[in-house]
């Protein structure tokens, strides 16, 4: 499962939804799941009351989630490279913007989104392979 489909889930069972470099966490009321962002089959579920069917839904679609491999839950990104701009995409976004605008796509290239962890000075950057640095962290280990 990808995460956008367990945001959909979490949205239809009125679970809010936040994230850090570590943890996806759907939040309801005094109910918590937390899911490992790194680790496979790893997650928390926090509840101080009766879990009813919207609980259940969203922890069913947890676990699914959880079973996932970290490598697959998110859809893939492309840049649309242009002679003046860079921006990312899903190839579900790039077929959208073919069909909505009319564009000369001879002058656009797409790239796939590769993300790498750089370590300088004991503190660990995640760039893309294609430029921009989006996350710096303390000196934790990094895949």
């Amino acid at each position: 499962m990808r995460i956008d489909e367990l945001k959909r889930i979490a949205e239809e069972n009125d679970y809010e939804y936040e994230a850090d470099s570590m943890k996806h966490q759907f939040k309801r009321q005094t109910r918590r799941i937390n899911i490992s962002k790194k680790d496979e089959k790893t997650l928390w579920i926090t509840s101080n009351s009766y879990c009813d069917d919207k609980d259940f839904n969203m922890i069913k679609a947890a676990v699914e989630f959880a079973e996932t491999p970290p490598e697959d839950r998110e859809e893939k990104k492309f840049y649309l490279e242009h002679k003046w701009e860079n921006k990312k995409f899903t190839r579900k976004e790039i077929e959208e913007i073919k069909e909505k605008f009319d564009i000369n796509w001879k002058d656009f290239a797409v790239v796939e989104v590769k993300d790498e962890w750089y370590q300088i000075d004991n503190k660990f950057i995640r760039a893309s392979i294609n430029g921009l640095a989006w996350l710096l962290t303390d000196g934790s280990p990094r895949p």
